[in-house]
């Protein structure tokens, strides 16, 4: 019990030490690059994203059966939908198209702006990798379109990636 209350004792101390110093989880980073949290406090989006050649990019006139070719010959489980002058218009997910199939067999037959979520979640990609976790934790999604600084995609992040990272 008086080791737990020396441990206890240290840790409060090093705390104490760590707000008087102005010590911010940056610092935690740079001192620990090799770690679990040091890396995913200094990885940006940019490091982690599928970038857009790997993207499934679509147009809104396209049917789910083109979409879903498209998906599948990318190994992609999520479609970005870009209007013609590549802004980004929504999101059609393997997920959606399971829910729709469920009710509607001949699904691949409707346009994906039919079915598409309009205004997905996205993060630009300078902003720190661990704010990624944050939204596809808070948002409960799989998969996160990254964009520029003119809102065009990017890229994709897709939460197994971030598992083969070990940042999940």
């Amino acid at each position: 019990s008086s080791t737990t209350v020396m441990l206890a004792l240290g840790d409060a101390l090093a705390m104490v030490l760590l707000e008087a110093r102005g010590f911010q989880k940056e610092d935690f980073a740079k001192f620990h690059p090799g770690g679990m949290v040091g890396r995913s406090l200094l990885l940006r989006v940019h490091q982690i994203m599928r970038p857009r050649g790997a993207l499934a990019l679509v147009r809104p006139e396209q049917n789910v059966r083109a979409v879903l070719e498209t998906m599948t010959s990318l190994r992609a489980g999520a479609a970005v939908v870009v209007g013609a002058d590549e802004q980004l218009l929504g999101i059609f997910t393997h997920g959606d198209f399971v829910r729709h199939f469920q009710t509607d067999p001949r699904v691949g037959e409707r346009l994906v702006a039919d079915l598409m979520t309009l205004n997905p979640v996205v993060v630009h990609q300078d902003k720190m990798a661990v704010e990624v976790l944050n939204l596809l934790e808070r948002h409960r999604i799989d998969d996160l379109v990254v964009v520029d600084d003119r809102g065009v995609p990017v890229g994709i992040v897709d939460s197994q990636d971030l598992t083969k990272l070990k940042l999940l």
